[in-house]
């Protein structure tokens, strides 16, 4: 948050972070942000790139949701090797993911 003791150089990847920052600190979905919300949050700066506050959500989104892969873009017969941090993200977080997508997926639980 180096916005809240200084003036930031905005880059769209700074913009990007204090945006979905901003959404995750008020609980409010992307597209509902307003410009008070960056106000009250010494977001002025930013608000000032852009003629509407709208235009900045709507990039940020767009951004986001371009990075989602849908079903049909997954891969398909290739071998695929999830990592995860804690011993229980794969079946937790990754489980119905994984099986959903490669229905002949065995797991080989490597523990270092």
């Amino acid at each position: 948050m180096p916005w809240r003791v200084r003036e930031v150089d905005w880059t769209d990847q700074k913009a990007k972070r204090a945006v979905i920052w901003l959404s995750e600190t008020l609980d409010t979905p992307i597209s509902r942000l307003e410009a008070s919300d960056y106000y009250q949050n010494q977001l002025h700066s930013l608000v000032h790139r852009y003629d509407d506050v709208n235009d900045l959500a709507w990039e940020v989104f767009e951004d986001l949701r371009q990075r989602i892969t849908y079903r049909e873009n997954l891969l398909s017969d290739e071998r695929v090797f999830i990592f995860s941090p804690h011993p229980d993200d794969d079946v937790i977080s990754m489980g119905a993911c994984s099986t959903s997508s490669c229905p002949t997926a065995t797991t080989s639980p490597s523990r270092t």
